[in-house]
């Protein structure tokens, strides 16, 4: 009982605290508010705190659309919406190109016989530095042509053909006959990309239902090499002497390659890579060892394979018999 009258003289004495708090809060502003109970610190939720260190995947840019395809039908980048004018140019520089490798074959038989007086050999001899060149046009291609795929169509053109004018220079200017063979062979060898990339690139540049017409006009060029070669060797040889039908064959490839100097990139994946690249796009890049075994099977193995599988190799073998 003494208790119970104990408490309840607490809860009295409290309200009337609480009364002489609010008639003082109303007659005096100035004063002291009554002090609220605080909130624990349980109660108060903590945020994380912050950290200086960077975050790996926040500073890793998300790979975007644009790094992996064309962004919609009308993509200004994609060679199929180049103007007309602009693709005709870049279909026209490979076949041309190809006039000037092909060129080359024939535009040494007319000089067969100053080579034979000069190196005193037999015809059967001298016709090997036909066959040797030949022989580079057929076997350039298994080891240049995949370098497009992962370099691109324009750094091909650009770096075979010096090469391939420096051997011709070096087939003009040879004292022995061994050395014009040597010279030749790799002069075949650097000019073959020209025919092999030429229809990946109009492949490129032309929707199908516009590309058949684009690679029958290419393949035009390398029928009208051997055709015109011969006729002009022969103007050359009776004028001059046999150097100068593979000064001439320079000569126009020199032309060609200042025509294609102004060329744009027209493989899909290096013009997306190039493009991601200038607005700082994050590319996906393979390990090392997938990308080596990636460029084993593109450059070496898929040609190999082509080369003793596909049916229409055997036709130059089989026709002869």
């Amino acid at each position: 009982m003494h208790t119970f009258n104990h408490h309840t003289q607490n809860e009295e004495s409290f309200a009337d605290l609480e009364k002489d708090g609010s008639h003082q809060d109303n007659d005096d502003s100035d004063s002291t508010p009554v002090a609220r109970p605080q909130a624990t610190e349980a109660s108060i939720p903590q945020s994380a705190p912050a950290s200086n260190e960077p975050n790996p995947e926040a500073a890793i840019p998300q790979q975007s659309s644009s790094a992996t395809d064309w962004d919609g039908p009308n993509d200004p980048d994609n060679p199929h919406n180049w103007p007309m004018s602009q693709r005709i140019y870049h279909a026209v520089t490979p076949a041309l190109f190809g006039f000037a490798v092909t060129f080359g074959t024939s535009v040494y038989t007319p000089a067969l016989a100053d080579i034979m007086h000069d190196f005193q050999i037999s015809r059967t001899i001298a016709l090997l530095g036909l066959a040797i060149y030949t022989l580079g046009i057929g076997v350039g291609p298994m080891i240049t042509a995949p370098l497009s795929e992962g370099h691109g169509r324009k750094l091909v053109y650009l770096i075979s053909s010096p090469i391939f004018m420096l051997f011709t220079l070096g087939a003009g200017f040879s004292t022995s006959f061994a050395s014009v063979c040597v010279c030749r062979f790799f002069a075949g060898l650097a000019g073959s990309p020209a025919l092999a990339v030429g229809a990946g690139t109009n492949a490129d540049l032309f929707p199908p239902r516009q590309r058949a017409m684009a690679t029958s006009l290419f393949l035009m060029a390398p029928f009208l090499g051997p055709s015109l070669s011969p006729i002009v060797g022969g103007f050359v040889a009776q004028y001059r002497d046999w150097r100068w039908t593979q000064w001439s064959n320079l000569f126009i490839t020199l032309v060609i390659f200042g025509i294609a100097l102004p060329m744009k990139e027209t493989y899909k994946p290096i013009i997306l890579k190039k493009r991601a690249k200038r607005l700082g796009l994050h590319v996906k890049v393979e390990s090392d060892g997938a990308s080596i075994k990636r460029t084993f099977i593109l450059k070496f193995a898929r040609p190999m394979h082509m080369l003793f599988t596909e049916v229409c190799n055997y036709f130059p073998i089989i026709l002869p018999m």
